[in-house]
């Protein structure tokens, strides 16, 4: 069965890597390209909400997802199709430094380049159990969730390009740095702005407590709080090793 769901699970990435491709490959072919102001077409507001993913047959959870809460907007490029929200675009625009873009670009590619509206400088995670001997209930869990996500900083901020090529820029968003480490070696830089959807995977299963109670705590730049909480079982995917990642 462990065997199964594993491959399973390898074949559905692998399934989901051919189709980015594929669809790479037609933005390419079949987007068209436009002028464009600014390299991100939308932001999305921080209504937020925990999302569950991947589970085991006992229905314990192997992944987390921030996704969008039941009042999320939008606030697109007045380059946008019927764009909504402009005047806060604009303002999140200068913040980020993304108002220097001014050239041609793939429309479906920018159309589709979304980030999130506050620039962040910290995640952390909290449990209301005891996890293990050393996580006791309320001390960070940081360092037992793996972080999977994209950030746009580095492009943006450095006039449309990339420092370096390590670690390897995402193949199929233009402009993003696959991030994908603990959470506790997250930097201010990584999340100021980073795509929206950020997916979280159980490194550790829980020794004490079974259930928890999970708090994700999102810190703006401001220091103004996002609180998330979701209950759930977690456990560590058996075929996670260290060289696994999504």
């Amino acid at each position: 069965m462990k065997n199964s769901i594993k491959w399973s699970l390898v074949a559905i990435l692998s399934t989901i890597l051919i189709a980015g491709a594929s669809c790479e490959k037609s933005i390419d072919d079949e987007g068209g390209s436009k002028y464009y102001e600014y390299f991100l077409s939308t932001y999305q507001s921080m209504d937020l909400a925990l999302e569950t993913g991947l589970e085991d047959e006992q229905g314990k959870i192997y992944s987390i997802q921030i996704g969008s809460g039941e009042n999320v907007q939008f606030f697109t490029s007045p380059d946008y199709p019927n764009p909504s929200h402009v005047a806060q675009f604009l303002k999140i625009a200068a913040r980020n430094g993304d108002t220097d873009f001014k050239r041609m670009d793939n429309s479906t590619s920018w159309n589709s380049r979304m980030a999130l509206s506050d620039n962040l400088v910290s995640i952390h995670i909290t449990s209301n159990n005891d996890w293990d001997e050393t996580h006791p209930a309320g001390t960070p869990l940081d360092d037992l969730f793996e972080i999977t996500m994209n950030s746009f900083t580095e492009f943006i901020r450095n006039g449309y390009a990339f420092e370096s090529t390590s670690p390897q820029p995402d193949p199929v968003i233009r402009g993003a740095r696959k991030i994908v480490k603990p959470v506790s070696e997250l930097t201010p830089d990584e999340l100021a702005i980073i795509q929206r959807d950020p997916l979280f995977i159980v490194l550790s299963t829980p020794t004490l407590a079974e259930e928890h109670t999970l708090t994700f705590t999102l810190t703006n730049t401001d220091g103004k709080e996002y609180i998330l909480t979701k209950t759930v079982k977690p456990t560590r995917p058996d075929w996670l090793t260290e060289n696994t990642s999504f």
